[in-house]
């Protein structure tokens, strides 16, 4: 193989210091491609965690505005979690009839015992007839 001339050597050296520009321009490009990925997400994070915040915000005053709907004796039972699970937690004990209190109707009681029996007078009766008035 015949030896380069002096004008291909100088073109290969040309080549060479084009190269080594072209890869520092692309390196730089890409430190700062780098850099503006990392500014643009840390903004974007920032919206986003306002956005939670105000959710979470929202969801709180729901959470407050479900609770004054229980019944004050029946407030302590309720749990101290995040809202979202708050109200999760009310809506199911409401569905569950938990915050209803029953009311006792007392002539519903009165109903299970019998009134036509009579009173039977035990003092004068052999212990054989006492056992058997248990019995009817």
């Amino acid at each position: 193989m015949p030896e380069p001339t002096e004008e291909e050597k100088k073109a290969a050296e040309d080549a060479k210091k084009r190269k080594a520009e072209i890869d520092a321009e692309v390196e730089k490009l890409v430190k700062e491609a780098l850099a503006k990925d990392k500014s643009v997400p840390i903004s974007r994070l920032n919206e986003e965690i306002e956005k939670r915040k105000a959710l979470e915000t929202e969801l709180g005053t729901v959470a407050e505005k479900l609770i004054e709907d229980v019944p004050e004796d029946f407030k302590s039972l309720v749990p101290d979690l995040p809202p979202g699970k708050k109200i999760a937690w009310v809506k199911d004990a409401m569905a569950k009839g938990v915050f209803t209190s029953k009311e006792v109707d007392n002539n519903s009681l009165d109903k299970k015992v019998a009134t036509d029996k009579k009173v039977i007078d035990s003092e004068n009766m052999s212990p054989v007839d006492r056992m058997a008035t248990g019995y009817n």
